[in-house]
């Protein structure tokens, strides 16, 4: 086989400047290495310029005073500057060390690609593409207008109705957004309940509050044909239901942006879930990784960044494995209420035989949440008999700054007593975190089994 001759050589090339790509570029050239980034579209990714920036900067807007004014052109537009400024300003000058280049990047072999008509190769090439939306094989879909991430934040205004496939995180995101903003919204949604992959009761609040505002969800229901008549969308169930609405939104999951690397030049293997690799985010050719979204494991900008830190930390870490799979993923979901998670659930323990106990805080019985008219919701922890800490999930005010303490906690095997036995700022949402460890522990002192009666005799004899 013919060597290729590459026009230049670097430390690192990244395809890709998401979250993983970033991450990669910023660190590698803060230790000193020579790093050439390749980025097709913009400096950000999908985050960045159409994901979770404008979609929080979205609700953040529906809820404030643009919106009981019903000043809506003036949100999109006040969402698109943002996005631009974050641009323009932020991330552009994040990167003035690194050498971009602009294009897309296609492998030639396996330690090379091509852009633009040179051939770059490096010690080390990091695939952090990202993914797009899919948009499931539904007849007629393809010949209407239909919004995605991509292109729904174009809006000059919000539509009078608007029909959502998909219950996921982003469809609910966007439900919840729209209907702050006066749209009538419709989810159709294939799984059995809203984010079913989350804490089933943390599914059901959700769902009560969104019926509350009047958003209408269609559960276990599959869109198979939508048409357009008389300037409305149609979209007709495998039930023979049929929902009609001014505008669709698909947000009906992922699909991994690796259609156009020729990864098989590489020697690289892949599915249609993405990339494959290994547990230290290798690829079938040891000397590229693949971070973020492109391989299918946790579709999350902050695990995508994430992702692309240990990677980098692996070249350098003589042997030593990183494995993504030992660190939990928190995520959280941007609605009303509030809902985020970390680590293993009820249903994951159950599956494995694990035995834990679980426990539960409500929002109602703290005074600081009351007064501040935030008493909807719940901390639920899931705690082994001996204190260790599997999973947590909260569901209210300011869940997502919540859940990073569990995370934290969880990554480094803190126990819930450890936990207990950490000061808490009062009155602060994140004091519920404490109230969880502080149950917990009441809760083995009255347990009437061997241990706790022994633990209460232990104290008797102490005290």
């Amino acid at each position: 086989m013919t060597q290729i001759k590459p026009d230049i050589f670097t430390d690192i090339i990244v395809i890709g400047l998401g979250p993983a790509g970033m991450a990669v570029s910023v660190m590698a050239t803060e230790m000193g290495l020579k790093v050439i980034a390749v980025e097709k579209h913009k400096i950000g990714g999908e985050c960045a310029n159409i994901g979770c920036i404008p979609s929080k900067g979205l609700i953040k807007a529906s809820l404030n005073s643009m919106a009981l004014q019903k000043n809506i052109p003036e949100i999109f537009k006040k969402v698109r500057d943002d996005v631009n400024f974050i641009h323009e300003k932020k991330m552009k000058s994040m990167f003035e060390k690194i050498e971009i280049i602009k294009g897309e990047a296609k492998f030639v072999d396996k330690k090379s690609v091509k852009v633009e008509g040179k051939i770059l190769s490096a010690k080390y090439i990091f695939i952090c593409t990202g993914s797009k939306p899919f948009v499931p094989p539904v007849e007629g879909l393809k010949e209407i207008k239909y919004l995605t991430n991509e292109n729904v934040f174009e809006l000059k205004t919000a539509p009078k109705s608007l029909v959502i496939l998909g219950g996921g995180a982003i469809g609910c995101e966007m439900a919840y957004a729209f209907n702050n903003l006066g749209t009538k919204c419709t989810i159709i949604n294939m799984d059995k309940r809203l984010l079913n992959h989350t804490d089933e009761e943390a599914s059901i609040e959700l769902q009560t509050s969104f019926k509350d505002k009047g958003i209408e969800l269609y559960n276990g229901e599959k869109a198979i044909e939508i048409t357009k008549q008389n300037e409305q969308v149609v979209v007709k169930c495998e039930s023979g239901l049929e929902i009609r609405g001014e505008k669709i939104l698909v947000a009906a999951g992922r699909s991994p942006s690796i259609k156009n690397l020729d990864l098989d030049r590489a020697k690289i293997k892949f599915s249609n879930k993405g990339i494959i690799t290994d547990e230290d985010l290798k690829t079938t050719n040891k000397r590229i990784f693949a971070c973020g979204d492109c391989n299918g494991k946790v579709l999350l900008s902050h695990a995508a960044m994430f992702q692309g830190m240990l990677a980098l930390l692996s070249t350098i870490s003589f042997g030593y494995k990183r494995k993504f799979k030992n660190y939990p993923v928190p995520y959280t979901v941007f609605v009303q209420p509030e809902i985020s998670a970390v680590g293993m659930g009820a249903e994951e323990l159950k599956a494995k035989n694990i035995k834990f106990d679980t426990i539960k805080v409500k929002y109602s019985d703290y005074g600081s949440a009351i007064a501040e008219n935030e008493a909807v919701g719940f901390v639920k922890a899931f705690i082994s008999p001996f204190g260790k800490i599997y999973g947590a999930v909260i569901v209210g005010y300011k869940s997502g700054e919540m859940i990073n303490e569990w995370a934290l906690a969880i990554t480094n095997n803190i126990k819930i007593y450890d936990i207990m036995l950490t000061m808490h700022s009062f009155p602060t949402m994140g004091f519920l975190t404490k109230r969880v460890a502080e149950t917990w522990m009441m809760s083995q002192l009255s347990d009437t089994s061997f241990k706790g009666r022994l633990m209460k005799k232990l104290i008797r004899w102490i005290f």
